[in-house]
């Protein structure tokens, strides 16, 4: 989500921001706490609603036809919004699930007999990775502790060799 943020903050109004985390701006009469007919609307009102449709229009120019089949079913800019955060993030309770599942994967990992040093390697890259895009991480020591506890012993000094060179680049 990170990535259309920025691009619909870089190219939409600062306005917009507010429209998709606080939602639309929806003109009221504050005497009866109701929405105003439009007909009763001032120019600030037509203005605001101007921000609201130009925002969703960005935010929609601004995704994949895949993302798109994804909200086109929904009316304002916040409600498109969480639908891609949660489709893309997950809901806190999904993350942290994930982030549980990983940290497990994390702990029993252990070499295979039949695998390789770099086929490991790759795959403990490829969960660390993942708990590192989910905001979980472990220091390199840490990895290279347990990356080295989970080797047949003839691979160890291997491995060392190829770990170094992988952390000067």
């Amino acid at each position: 989500m990170e990535n259309e943020y920025e691009v619909m903050h870089g190219v939409c109004e600062f306005q917009s921001v507010g429209i998709v985390i606080n939602g639309n701006y929806i003109p009221t009469d504050a005497t009866i706490e109701q929405p105003l007919l439009i007909d009763r609307w001032l120019d600030e009102h037509k203005v605001h609603n101007q921000y609201n449709s130009s925002t969703k229009l960005c935010l929609i120019n601004a995704l994949s036809p895949t993302k798109h089949g994804r909200v086109d079913s929904y009316e304002t800019t916040k409600e498109i919004w969480d639908a891609l955060t949660i489709a893309h993030e997950g809901t806190s309770n999904v993350k942290q699930t994930k982030i549980n599942m990983l940290v497990t994967q994390y702990k029993m990992f252990k070499m295979r007999e039949d695998e390789s040093i770099s086929d490991m390697f790759a795959r403990f890259q490829g969960i660390t990775n993942k708990m590192r895009q989910l905001g979980r991480t472990y220091d390199n020591a840490d990895q290279v502790n347990k990356i080295l506890s989970c080797q047949r012993s003839g691979d160890q000094m291997l491995l060392l060799s190829k770990k170094s060179k992988t952390s000067t680049r």
